[in-house]
């Protein structure tokens, strides 16, 4: 029996994607606002140069996080955007480093259940709140990389999530048409907004947080007036503020984390802590609001229009100005005024109404006493007014707005405006507005004025429609792809595949095969035409008009659905709905123009079939032809007389692809019907039926070059890669989101593409690497494993209960149990063993993790492990340990308390530890000595550690405001030089002006 070795096949590249997606955004670099964008493609996130127009970077999460669903860029850092942070289709969000070094691992939070809709940084750029489809907000913290708090609140998709600048609140909007503040200090949500609306889709916070605008479903855009309470408790500032100052004087004890009321020590003292605070310098006591709805008042100001009906799909705040875009390709761009500019407006539209009273109202008085009532409030009109509705390439599927107010543009007194949209054709554009002067826009040439205000468009890079037929030359250095609006040839190289030529169409093709030479390629078209296109120039050089039509007429041309090239490259199959397959033939003719070229002539061999063809193929040993046709028949002819050779039964429904193997031995016939029929060609006896190949049908298979090995690809984005003779699948492969149209191979067979739905082209190549068919069987069940685990959330239903989390709780942990959960744990447990094994037997073998990191320390040893899991798995692995492994771990805790060296990662796993279990501990007598040594340990400990960052800090301080002082010698030493320089020049000028004039005396 021979030993068949079957080589793996890996992801090579992804191509032929500018973004797709619903986000985009703008990347600050040196400074300069509007060079960079960030786009959402697929799995990947792609930087984009807008001055050069090429792709400088590819980000890609190393989970299997599926899709990239929304970005956001972190505020800028010193001119420069350092994180980026990602939400993709798993529930995954990542935070990528794109200053510096870009092969640093992301961060990734594994936060929730379902695709991530909503990514949004607050101002500082140090927390990260994300929402999703399960309703749910996740906060948090970018410093520690872990999650602080999982706030539950909607029903529904959560569709966007907002920061306010002025206060620690959070603002989040929902498809269940509510609105939720959300005070962050006591996680607790503590207004609801109905708005009038059935879904809200987007929100944008303006004029310092005052007024907030919500698009819902119609044609408008609702404005609400925001006001809090002057005393309430969301109306503190962010961290960083001046709010952070006002518990200094605060009697609350110490070691809070720790206040274990076993002897009711502190009773008194916590009867204090409900006492309502004392404002500074008074003897009296804030009165608390009866309700929490009382903390914030919400009006109604109106509503802003916006240019065509449909729905809001995104607000897009920068500056002073609001884009709005919707489902229709519409773009406004709305201005909120600033103070002097509301006054104004408020004062000509007074004086107006009051010019009006008087031209109306005959009795002067009653004119003065009208006038007198009305209200000097500004109104909506006065604080918002719509300034242009840009025309667009198409539909738009995400929005970038940034203000460029660069010092140029303030020398001419100009705002200028940039958006980059996101178009749903796989294309991005960026264009620009000057917002100072008045808006006019000619709507009767806006194509003029769409060309006009374009800075760039990214749009030769890939496909605007999807691809249907992709084939590698006969090198197999050039692959050509087909769609519904252009052929484009790419080059493929090891570093970079990009696109070489770009031909348009005038007509919708079907079908195409490249002819022999690879200069030319043929086209079936939907209107019965084969056309010859020359790929060197674009030209059509032959147009065959009416090559299949119905009844025989050129009134019923039909359409060309299949073609194939012969054996020996000198004939071509053609075949459409007509029920007929007629033969071709290439010539070399005569031409003025051009000399000889290439051409098609007909054979006048036509077979007629009983059904429309929808395959057709020519095996490689030039015996037969192989017509799949529409009644679930396909019929094998052959080739050098067109006779019936057999005819093949079986499918539920039609065939989509077919394909010979190198000596025409097999035929393998890809069905609608899930299923993969592999049929021996000499007598027309089916070998094997695989069922279930692909879910949802089988679109594509090719047998690779001189093997009986074949590729099937289908709906389900999948690739197989089969043996023929055995009937087992070999391996699988993953990538494309979607539907596959094509598959091609190379004609050595080491290199494969594959276009889908989802708009990229993907290169697989063959490595050197041998597989087994057992070790792969087994990956394969782990991996379903694991998504059977995450989609189920089995280690979710098995997670212990943490006190204060019920099943109806408004605000619960951030962090859920992962298949990474499990190895975390399995760590600690290692590390709680060593050290029970290196107190039993001093004397014995050492432990694997001493002889891992290198120590001879057991406590070193477990403080090192630790160390090496991830914050964000860290919690969750010891909210999943059991009680007699939380009692060992703060027993370890302990000791390196005792000897004074404990770090922050051993009290934040101290005290996650006791706040999860804090039930049974209370109950345990062993817990009780240990808790308080370690609250003496930790007490003491946080007390050094504020001392050491305190004295840090005024360290920091003194260097900064010498630092100060020195700029501010060295600015004065400058001014004084420059002013010297200017008083030098001046007189030069005056002495040069002086002696001109006594010269012209």
């Amino acid at each position: 029996m021979s030993v068949i070795n079957y080589n793996r096949f890996k992801a090579h590249s992804v191509f032929g994607i500018v973004g797709t997606g619903n986000s985009v955004a703008f990347i600050t670099r040196h400074k300069k606002v509007r060079n960079y964008v960030a786009v959402t493609a697929c799995e990947h996130v792609m930087v984009w140069d807008l001055l050069k127009q090429i792709k400088v970077a590819t980000l890609q999460c190393p989970a299997n996080a599926g899709t990239a669903r929304i970005l956001c860029a972190r505020p800028p850092l010193e001119g420069s955007s350092t994180h980026l942070a990602v939400g993709y289709a798993k529930g995954h969000v990542a935070l990528f480093t794109i200053a510096g070094n870009s092969d640093i691992e992301p961060v990734i939070f594994h936060g929730h259940r379902g695709p991530v809709s909503a990514l949004t940084f607050d101002r500082t750029g140090m927390r990260l709140a994300s929402a999703g489809v399960d309703g749910e907000i996740v906060l948090s913290d970018v410093v520690s990389e872990t999650g602080l708090v999982r706030l539950r609140g909607h029903k529904g998709v959560v569709t966007q999530v907002l920061f306010m600048h002025t206060r620690d609140v959070l603002v989040s909007s929902g498809r269940d048409g509510a609105i939720k503040f959300w005070d962050i200090a006591s996680a607790h949500c503590f207004r609801t907004l109905t708005a009038l609306t059935p879904q809200v889709w987007d929100i944008a916070l303006v004029k310092d947080d005052s007024r907030l605008i919500v698009g819902g479903d119609d044609a408008v855009l609702q404005v609400w007036g925001l006001r809090f309470t002057a005393h309430s408790s969301a109306g503190h500032e962010s961290p960083g503020g001046a709010a952070g100052t006002e518990n200094k004087a605060s009697d609350s004890p110490k070691s809070k984390f720790f206040c274990l009321d076993t002897e009711g020590e502190r009773a008194e003292d916590d009867t204090k802590e409900l006492v309502a605070p004392v404002l500074p310098g008074t003897e009296d006591e804030i009165k608390l609001p009866a309700d929490d709805a009382s903390i914030l008042s919400v009006e109604n100001l109106g509503r802003l229009l916006r240019s065509k009906v449909g729905r809001v799909m995104g607000l897009r705040c920068t500056g002073p100005l609001l884009a709005c875009y919707g489902q229709y390709g519409a773009l406004d761009v709305f201005r909120i005024l600033n103070e002097e500019e509301v006054q104004e407006r408020v004062r000509r539209r007074l004086k107006r109404d009051r010019k009006r009273l008087r031209a109306t109202a005959g009795d002067e008085a009653a004119a003065e006493a009208e006038s007198e009532a009305m209200s000097a409030e500004p109104q909506l009109a006065d604080e918002m007014r719509a300034i242009v509705s840009l025309p667009v390439h198409g539909k738009i599927s995400a929005l970038s707005a940034v203000l460029d107010d660069q010092q140029q543009h303030q020398q001419s007194e100009q705002q200028m405006l940039y958006l980059a949209t996101l178009y749903n054709n796989n294309s991005l554009a960026v264009h620009k507005w000057n917002c100072s002067g008045e808006a006019v826009i000619d709507h009767d040439n806006e194509k003029e004025e769409l060309e006009k205000n374009t800075v760039c468009l990214l749009s030769s890079e890939g496909h605007r429609a999807e691809v249907r037929v992709a084939q590698f030359s006969s090198v197999g250095d050039t692959l050509v792809t087909l769609s519904n609006e252009a052929v484009k040839t790419w080059a493929r190289s090891h570093y970079e595949d990009h696109c070489i030529n770009t031909f348009p169409l005038e007509s919708h093709v079907r079908t195409m095969v490249i002819a022999p030479g690879d200069r030319h390629a043929v086209l079936g078209t939907s209107t019965g035409h084969l056309q010859l296109l020359d790929l060197s120039t674009g030209h059509v050089v032959e147009d065959i008009a009416a090559a299949h039509t119905r009844a025989g007429t050129a009134a019923g041309s039909c359409e060309v659905t299949a073609l194939a090239l012969t054996a020996d490259g000198k004939g071509l199959i053609s075949a459409g709905n007509d029920k007929t397959v007629r033969c071709w033939k290439f010539e070399l003719v005569s031409d003025q123009s051009s000399g000889r070229r290439l051409s098609l002539q007909d054979t006048e061999e036509t077979v007629s079939v009983n059904d429309c063809v929808s395959c057709v193929k020519c095996s490689p040993d030039g015996r037969l032809v192989a017509v799949a046709t529409l009644d679930n028949k396909e019929t094998l002819y052959h080739t050098d007389t067109m006779k019936l050779h057999h005819e093949l039964y079986g499918k539920t429904l039609p065939t989509t692809d077919m394909s010979f193997s190198s000596d025409g031995s097999i035929l393998v016939i890809g069905c609608m019907d899930t299923t993969l029929n592999i049929h021996g060609t000499d007598f027309g006896d089916r070998r094997k039926l695989l069922k279930d190949a692909h879910t949802g049908g089988v679109t594509c298979v090719q047998f690779q070059g001189n093997t009986h090995l074949f590729f099937s690809a289908g709906r389900d984005g999948l690739i197989k890669y089969w043996d023929a003779d055995s009937f087992q699948r070999i391996m699988t492969l993953r990538g494309h989101d979607g539907n596959i149209r094509c598959l091609s191979l190379t004609p050595k067979g080491d290199m494969l593409a594959t276009a889908g739905q989802d708009q990229s082209i993907r290169f697989w190549h063959r490595t050197e690497e041998l597989l087994e068919l057992s070790e792969e069987r087994e990956m394969e069940r782990k991996r379903q494993d694991e998504e059977e685990a995450e989609d189920e959330e089995l280690m979710a239903g098995q997670k212990r209960h943490v006190e204060g989390e019920t099943k109806d709780a408004e605000a619960v942990r951030a962090s859920k149990p992962t298949y990474r959960t499990e190895d975390a744990i399995d760590m600690i447990l290692a590390g709680i063993e060593m050290y029970r094994q290196t107190l039993e037997y001093p004397d014995g073998p050492k432990h694997y993790l001493l002889l891992t990191y290198g120590l001879t320390d057991p406590l070193e040893c477990f403080l090192r492990v630790l160390q090496r899991i991830k914050s964000s798995e860290l919690e969750e692995a010891i909210i999943q340990l059991e009680l007699p492994h939380i009692l060992s771990v703060l027993l370890l805790l302990c000791r390196l308390g005792k000897e004074g060296r404990l770090t922050e990662v051993a009290v934040r796993v101290a005290v996650v530890a006791v706040r999860t279990n804090m039930t049974q501990l209370s109950a345990s007598r062993d817990a009780l000595p240990i808790l308080r040594s370690l609250d003496a340990h930790v007490e003491k400990f946080c007390s050094q550690l504020t001392d050491s960052l305190g004295f840090n800090m005024a360290a920091l301080q003194q260097c900064a405001d010498r630092l100060a002082k020195k700029n501010e010698a060295f600015m004065y030493s400058d001014a004084l030089d420059r002013l010297a320089t200017r008083n030098k020049n001046r007189k030069r000028k005056e002495d040069a002006t002086k002696r001109a004039m006594i010269s012209i005396r």
